[in-house]
């Protein structure tokens, strides 16, 4: 049989929901507004209860091995970026090196693009195409990891009640935030993704992995074009650099 049991909300709102008697569900409270399906609730509120439809998730993180991946996936491409940032300074002296490399990703590329066009031929222009267009794809799907929400539902998002009841109020602030910080494992992770509002199942490891791969292996052979066009310019060898005029 099912039973009320209190729930916090990210901003201390105490909230009900029909749930197991034996499992609590802490979470986000966002009224109208929610990604999927929706539950009915009851809010209080100043001491009036008002019905309305919530989204709950727990506010936990995924597994450590996820987190290790997504933190590779954010590095790798902060690498990226980077190294994007070195190729478009070779190309124009004039841009300095702090503002090439601080600037977001989609604009290296459509820069980068315009440069090859007008100071490269030959070998090395196809080369430099054809490495923005890997960095960009690359890229998006960094984004599309780093950008998005991960949720959480079901038993596996909860914790129970009889734990709660006996946590002191001192010590509630510190067991509320171990609980915020905690990583759970399931395979009940699901995503949202940066430009839509559907639930999605999340990441395997494996998709993880394929991403910070192809991350690493475009900041590569931009590292190495980097070096090249570099050489280029100050040498000749290997050919392919046109000085611009005057």
């Amino acid at each position: 049989m099912a039973s009320r049991a209190p729930a916090v909300s990210a901003d201390g709102v105490m909230a009900e929901r029909d749930i197991g008697a034996d499992y609590l569900v802490r979470g986000h409270e966002l009224s109208l507004v929610g990604y999927g399906a929706r539950s009915r609730s009851t809010s209080i509120w100043g001491g009036r209860r008002a019905p309305s439809p919530v989204w709950w998730t727990v506010r936990v993180y995924p597994a450590q091995d996820v987190l290790q991946e997504v933190g590779r996936v954010t590095i790798a491409g902060a690498r990226l970026d980077v190294q994007m940032g070195m190729l478009w300074h070779h190309l124009d002296r004039m841009v300095t090196l702090e503002k090439s490399r601080r600037t977001p990703g989609s604009k290296q590329c459509k820069r980068i693009l315009r440069l090859a066009e007008e100071r490269l031929t030959g070998e090395m222009l196809e080369q430099v195409v054809a490495a923005v267009v890997a960095a960009e794809a690359a890229r998006v799907r960094r984004n599309e990891i780093v950008h998005q929400d991960w949720l959480l539902r079901g038993r596996d998002a909860m914790r129970s009640v009889g734990e709660l009841v006996r946590i002191t109020s001192e010590d509630l602030p510190a067991y509320l935030e171990e609980w915020d910080r905690e990583s759970r494992t399931s395979k009940d992770w699901q995503r949202v993704p940066s430009r839509s509002v559907d639930v999605v199942p999340a990441q395997t490891l494996n998709e993880l992995r394929e991403v910070e791969r192809e991350l690493a292996s475009a900041t590569n052979l931009v590292s190495a074009l980097t070096y090249r066009v570099a050489s280029s310019r100050e040498t000749g060898s290997p050919p392919g650099y046109i000085h611009p005029a005057g």
